[in-house]
């Protein structure tokens, strides 16, 4: 897959995509609440308010990348692709796994649904480390200064 100059795009839709999707749950999913036990500590949050936010990042990042093109800066096209395709193929695997458990939730037990929260959070926590190439590949954008397209 051959990636554009217009890399916001992809963000853009995959925030259009994940409201779609934090619609779907708050309209149709009973159990809208993700606990995660860390120690003895147990975190619970809306699963609605998570995709917002997932939403308001993504279109942070089509913003920045819409900037970075208006501006003309000279994006490393490497740690573009990379940071695009782990970062929208990281939201298409966690849906992946979301359309497993919501096909299987009445069948499946706890050691079962623990394992696909345990993906999930595998999955995010990829995304999470790709971010600093994109702010790498800006700062760098930034350093070189405007270029001609």
């Amino acid at each position: 897959m051959k990636l554009n100059n217009r890399i916001y795009w992809y963000f853009w839709i995959t925030s259009f995509l994940i409201f779609v999707y934090g619609l779907a749950l708050l309209i149709w999913s009973s159990n809208s609440k993700i606990v995660v036990n860390f120690k003895d500590i147990y975190y619970v949050a809306d699963r609605f308010q998570i995709t917002m936010l997932f939403k308001v990042v993504y279109l942070l990042l089509g913003l920045l990348y819409w900037i970075g093109f208006r501006l003309k800066l000279r994006l490393n096209p490497t740690l573009t692709k990379i940071h695009t395709y782990i970062s929208i193929g990281g939201v298409a695997a966690n849906a992946l796994l979301m359309v497993v458990e919501l096909i299987r939730e009445n069948t499946l037990g706890t050691i079962q649904n623990s394992i696909l929260q345990q993906y999930t959070l595998y999955i995010l926590l990829l995304v999470l480390i790709a971010q600093p190439l994109f702010i790498i590949n800006f700062g760098v954008g930034i350093l070189k200064g405007r270029g001609s397209r």
